[in-house]
């Protein structure tokens, strides 16, 4: 009997340790991505107001708002955690390391959700203002899924934005929220390291 709930604990953390691996994958393509959109967000609060100063800006200018838009949500594989929590067998696990960190991965993912939630308005705030007073067409044109209608022909560029306060203040609202974001799926990408090193895992981190 001993040995059987012996192998079965093993079945249950190689398939935790399968999960975590993969939400580790998932979760580091995501942050790099909320880089990449930052690194574009702050690009232009830096270049605001400075229209005339940068030579072929405009070149550039919407695929610096298309990146900025762009926002990725972390939503991870939960099944196997799910339902150890659900069946009590967590409490079960013989590995006392690896249920703290369990229950510190599932308090850290509320923080992720809370994350998301706080820094949704001001997203949807600034894609609402670009669709009133941006040309999404141009945006959209340097996506090369888009790339084939190519640009408006009613309005030339962007530019203007360079120049709006509303604009700023939307981009600045958007910035400081997805860096809050971005901090705490770093956090849960360090406590998933922990888990894979805590289930006896050689992966690379």
């Amino acid at each position: 009997e001993g040995r059987k709930e012996t192998q079965q604990e093993r079945q249950i953390i190689e398939s935790l340790r399968l999960e975590f691996k993969n939400n580790r994958d998932s979760l580091k393509l995501d942050i790099a991505s909320i880089e990449s959109a930052q690194n574009s967000r702050l690009i232009i609060l830096k270049v605001l107001n400075k229209t005339h100063e940068y030579i072929n800006l405009e070149q550039s200018w919407d695929s610096l708002l298309a990146t900025s838009i762009f926002v990725p949500s972390y939503f991870p594989s939960s099944y196997i955690l799910e339902d150890l929590k659900s069946s009590g067998k967590i409490f079960q696990l013989k590995n006392k390391s690896l249920r703290v960190l369990l229950y510190k991965y599932d308090q850290q993912y509320s923080r992720i959700i809370e994350a998301i939630s706080l820094s949704r308005s001001p997203y949807e705030y600034l894609l609402e203002y670009l669709k009133v007073h941006a040309v999404l067409r141009n945006i959209d044109a340097t996506s090369p899924k888009f790339v084939m209608f190519g640009n408006s022909i009613l309005k030339e560029n962007n530019i203007h934005l360079l120049d709006d306060l509303q604009f700023e203040n939307a981009i600045d609202d958007v910035y400081a929220l997805m860096d809050a974001r971005r901090l705490q799926y770093k956090r849960a990408l360090d406590i998933i390291d922990q888990i894979l090193e805590a289930t006896n895992g050689t992966d690379e981190k």
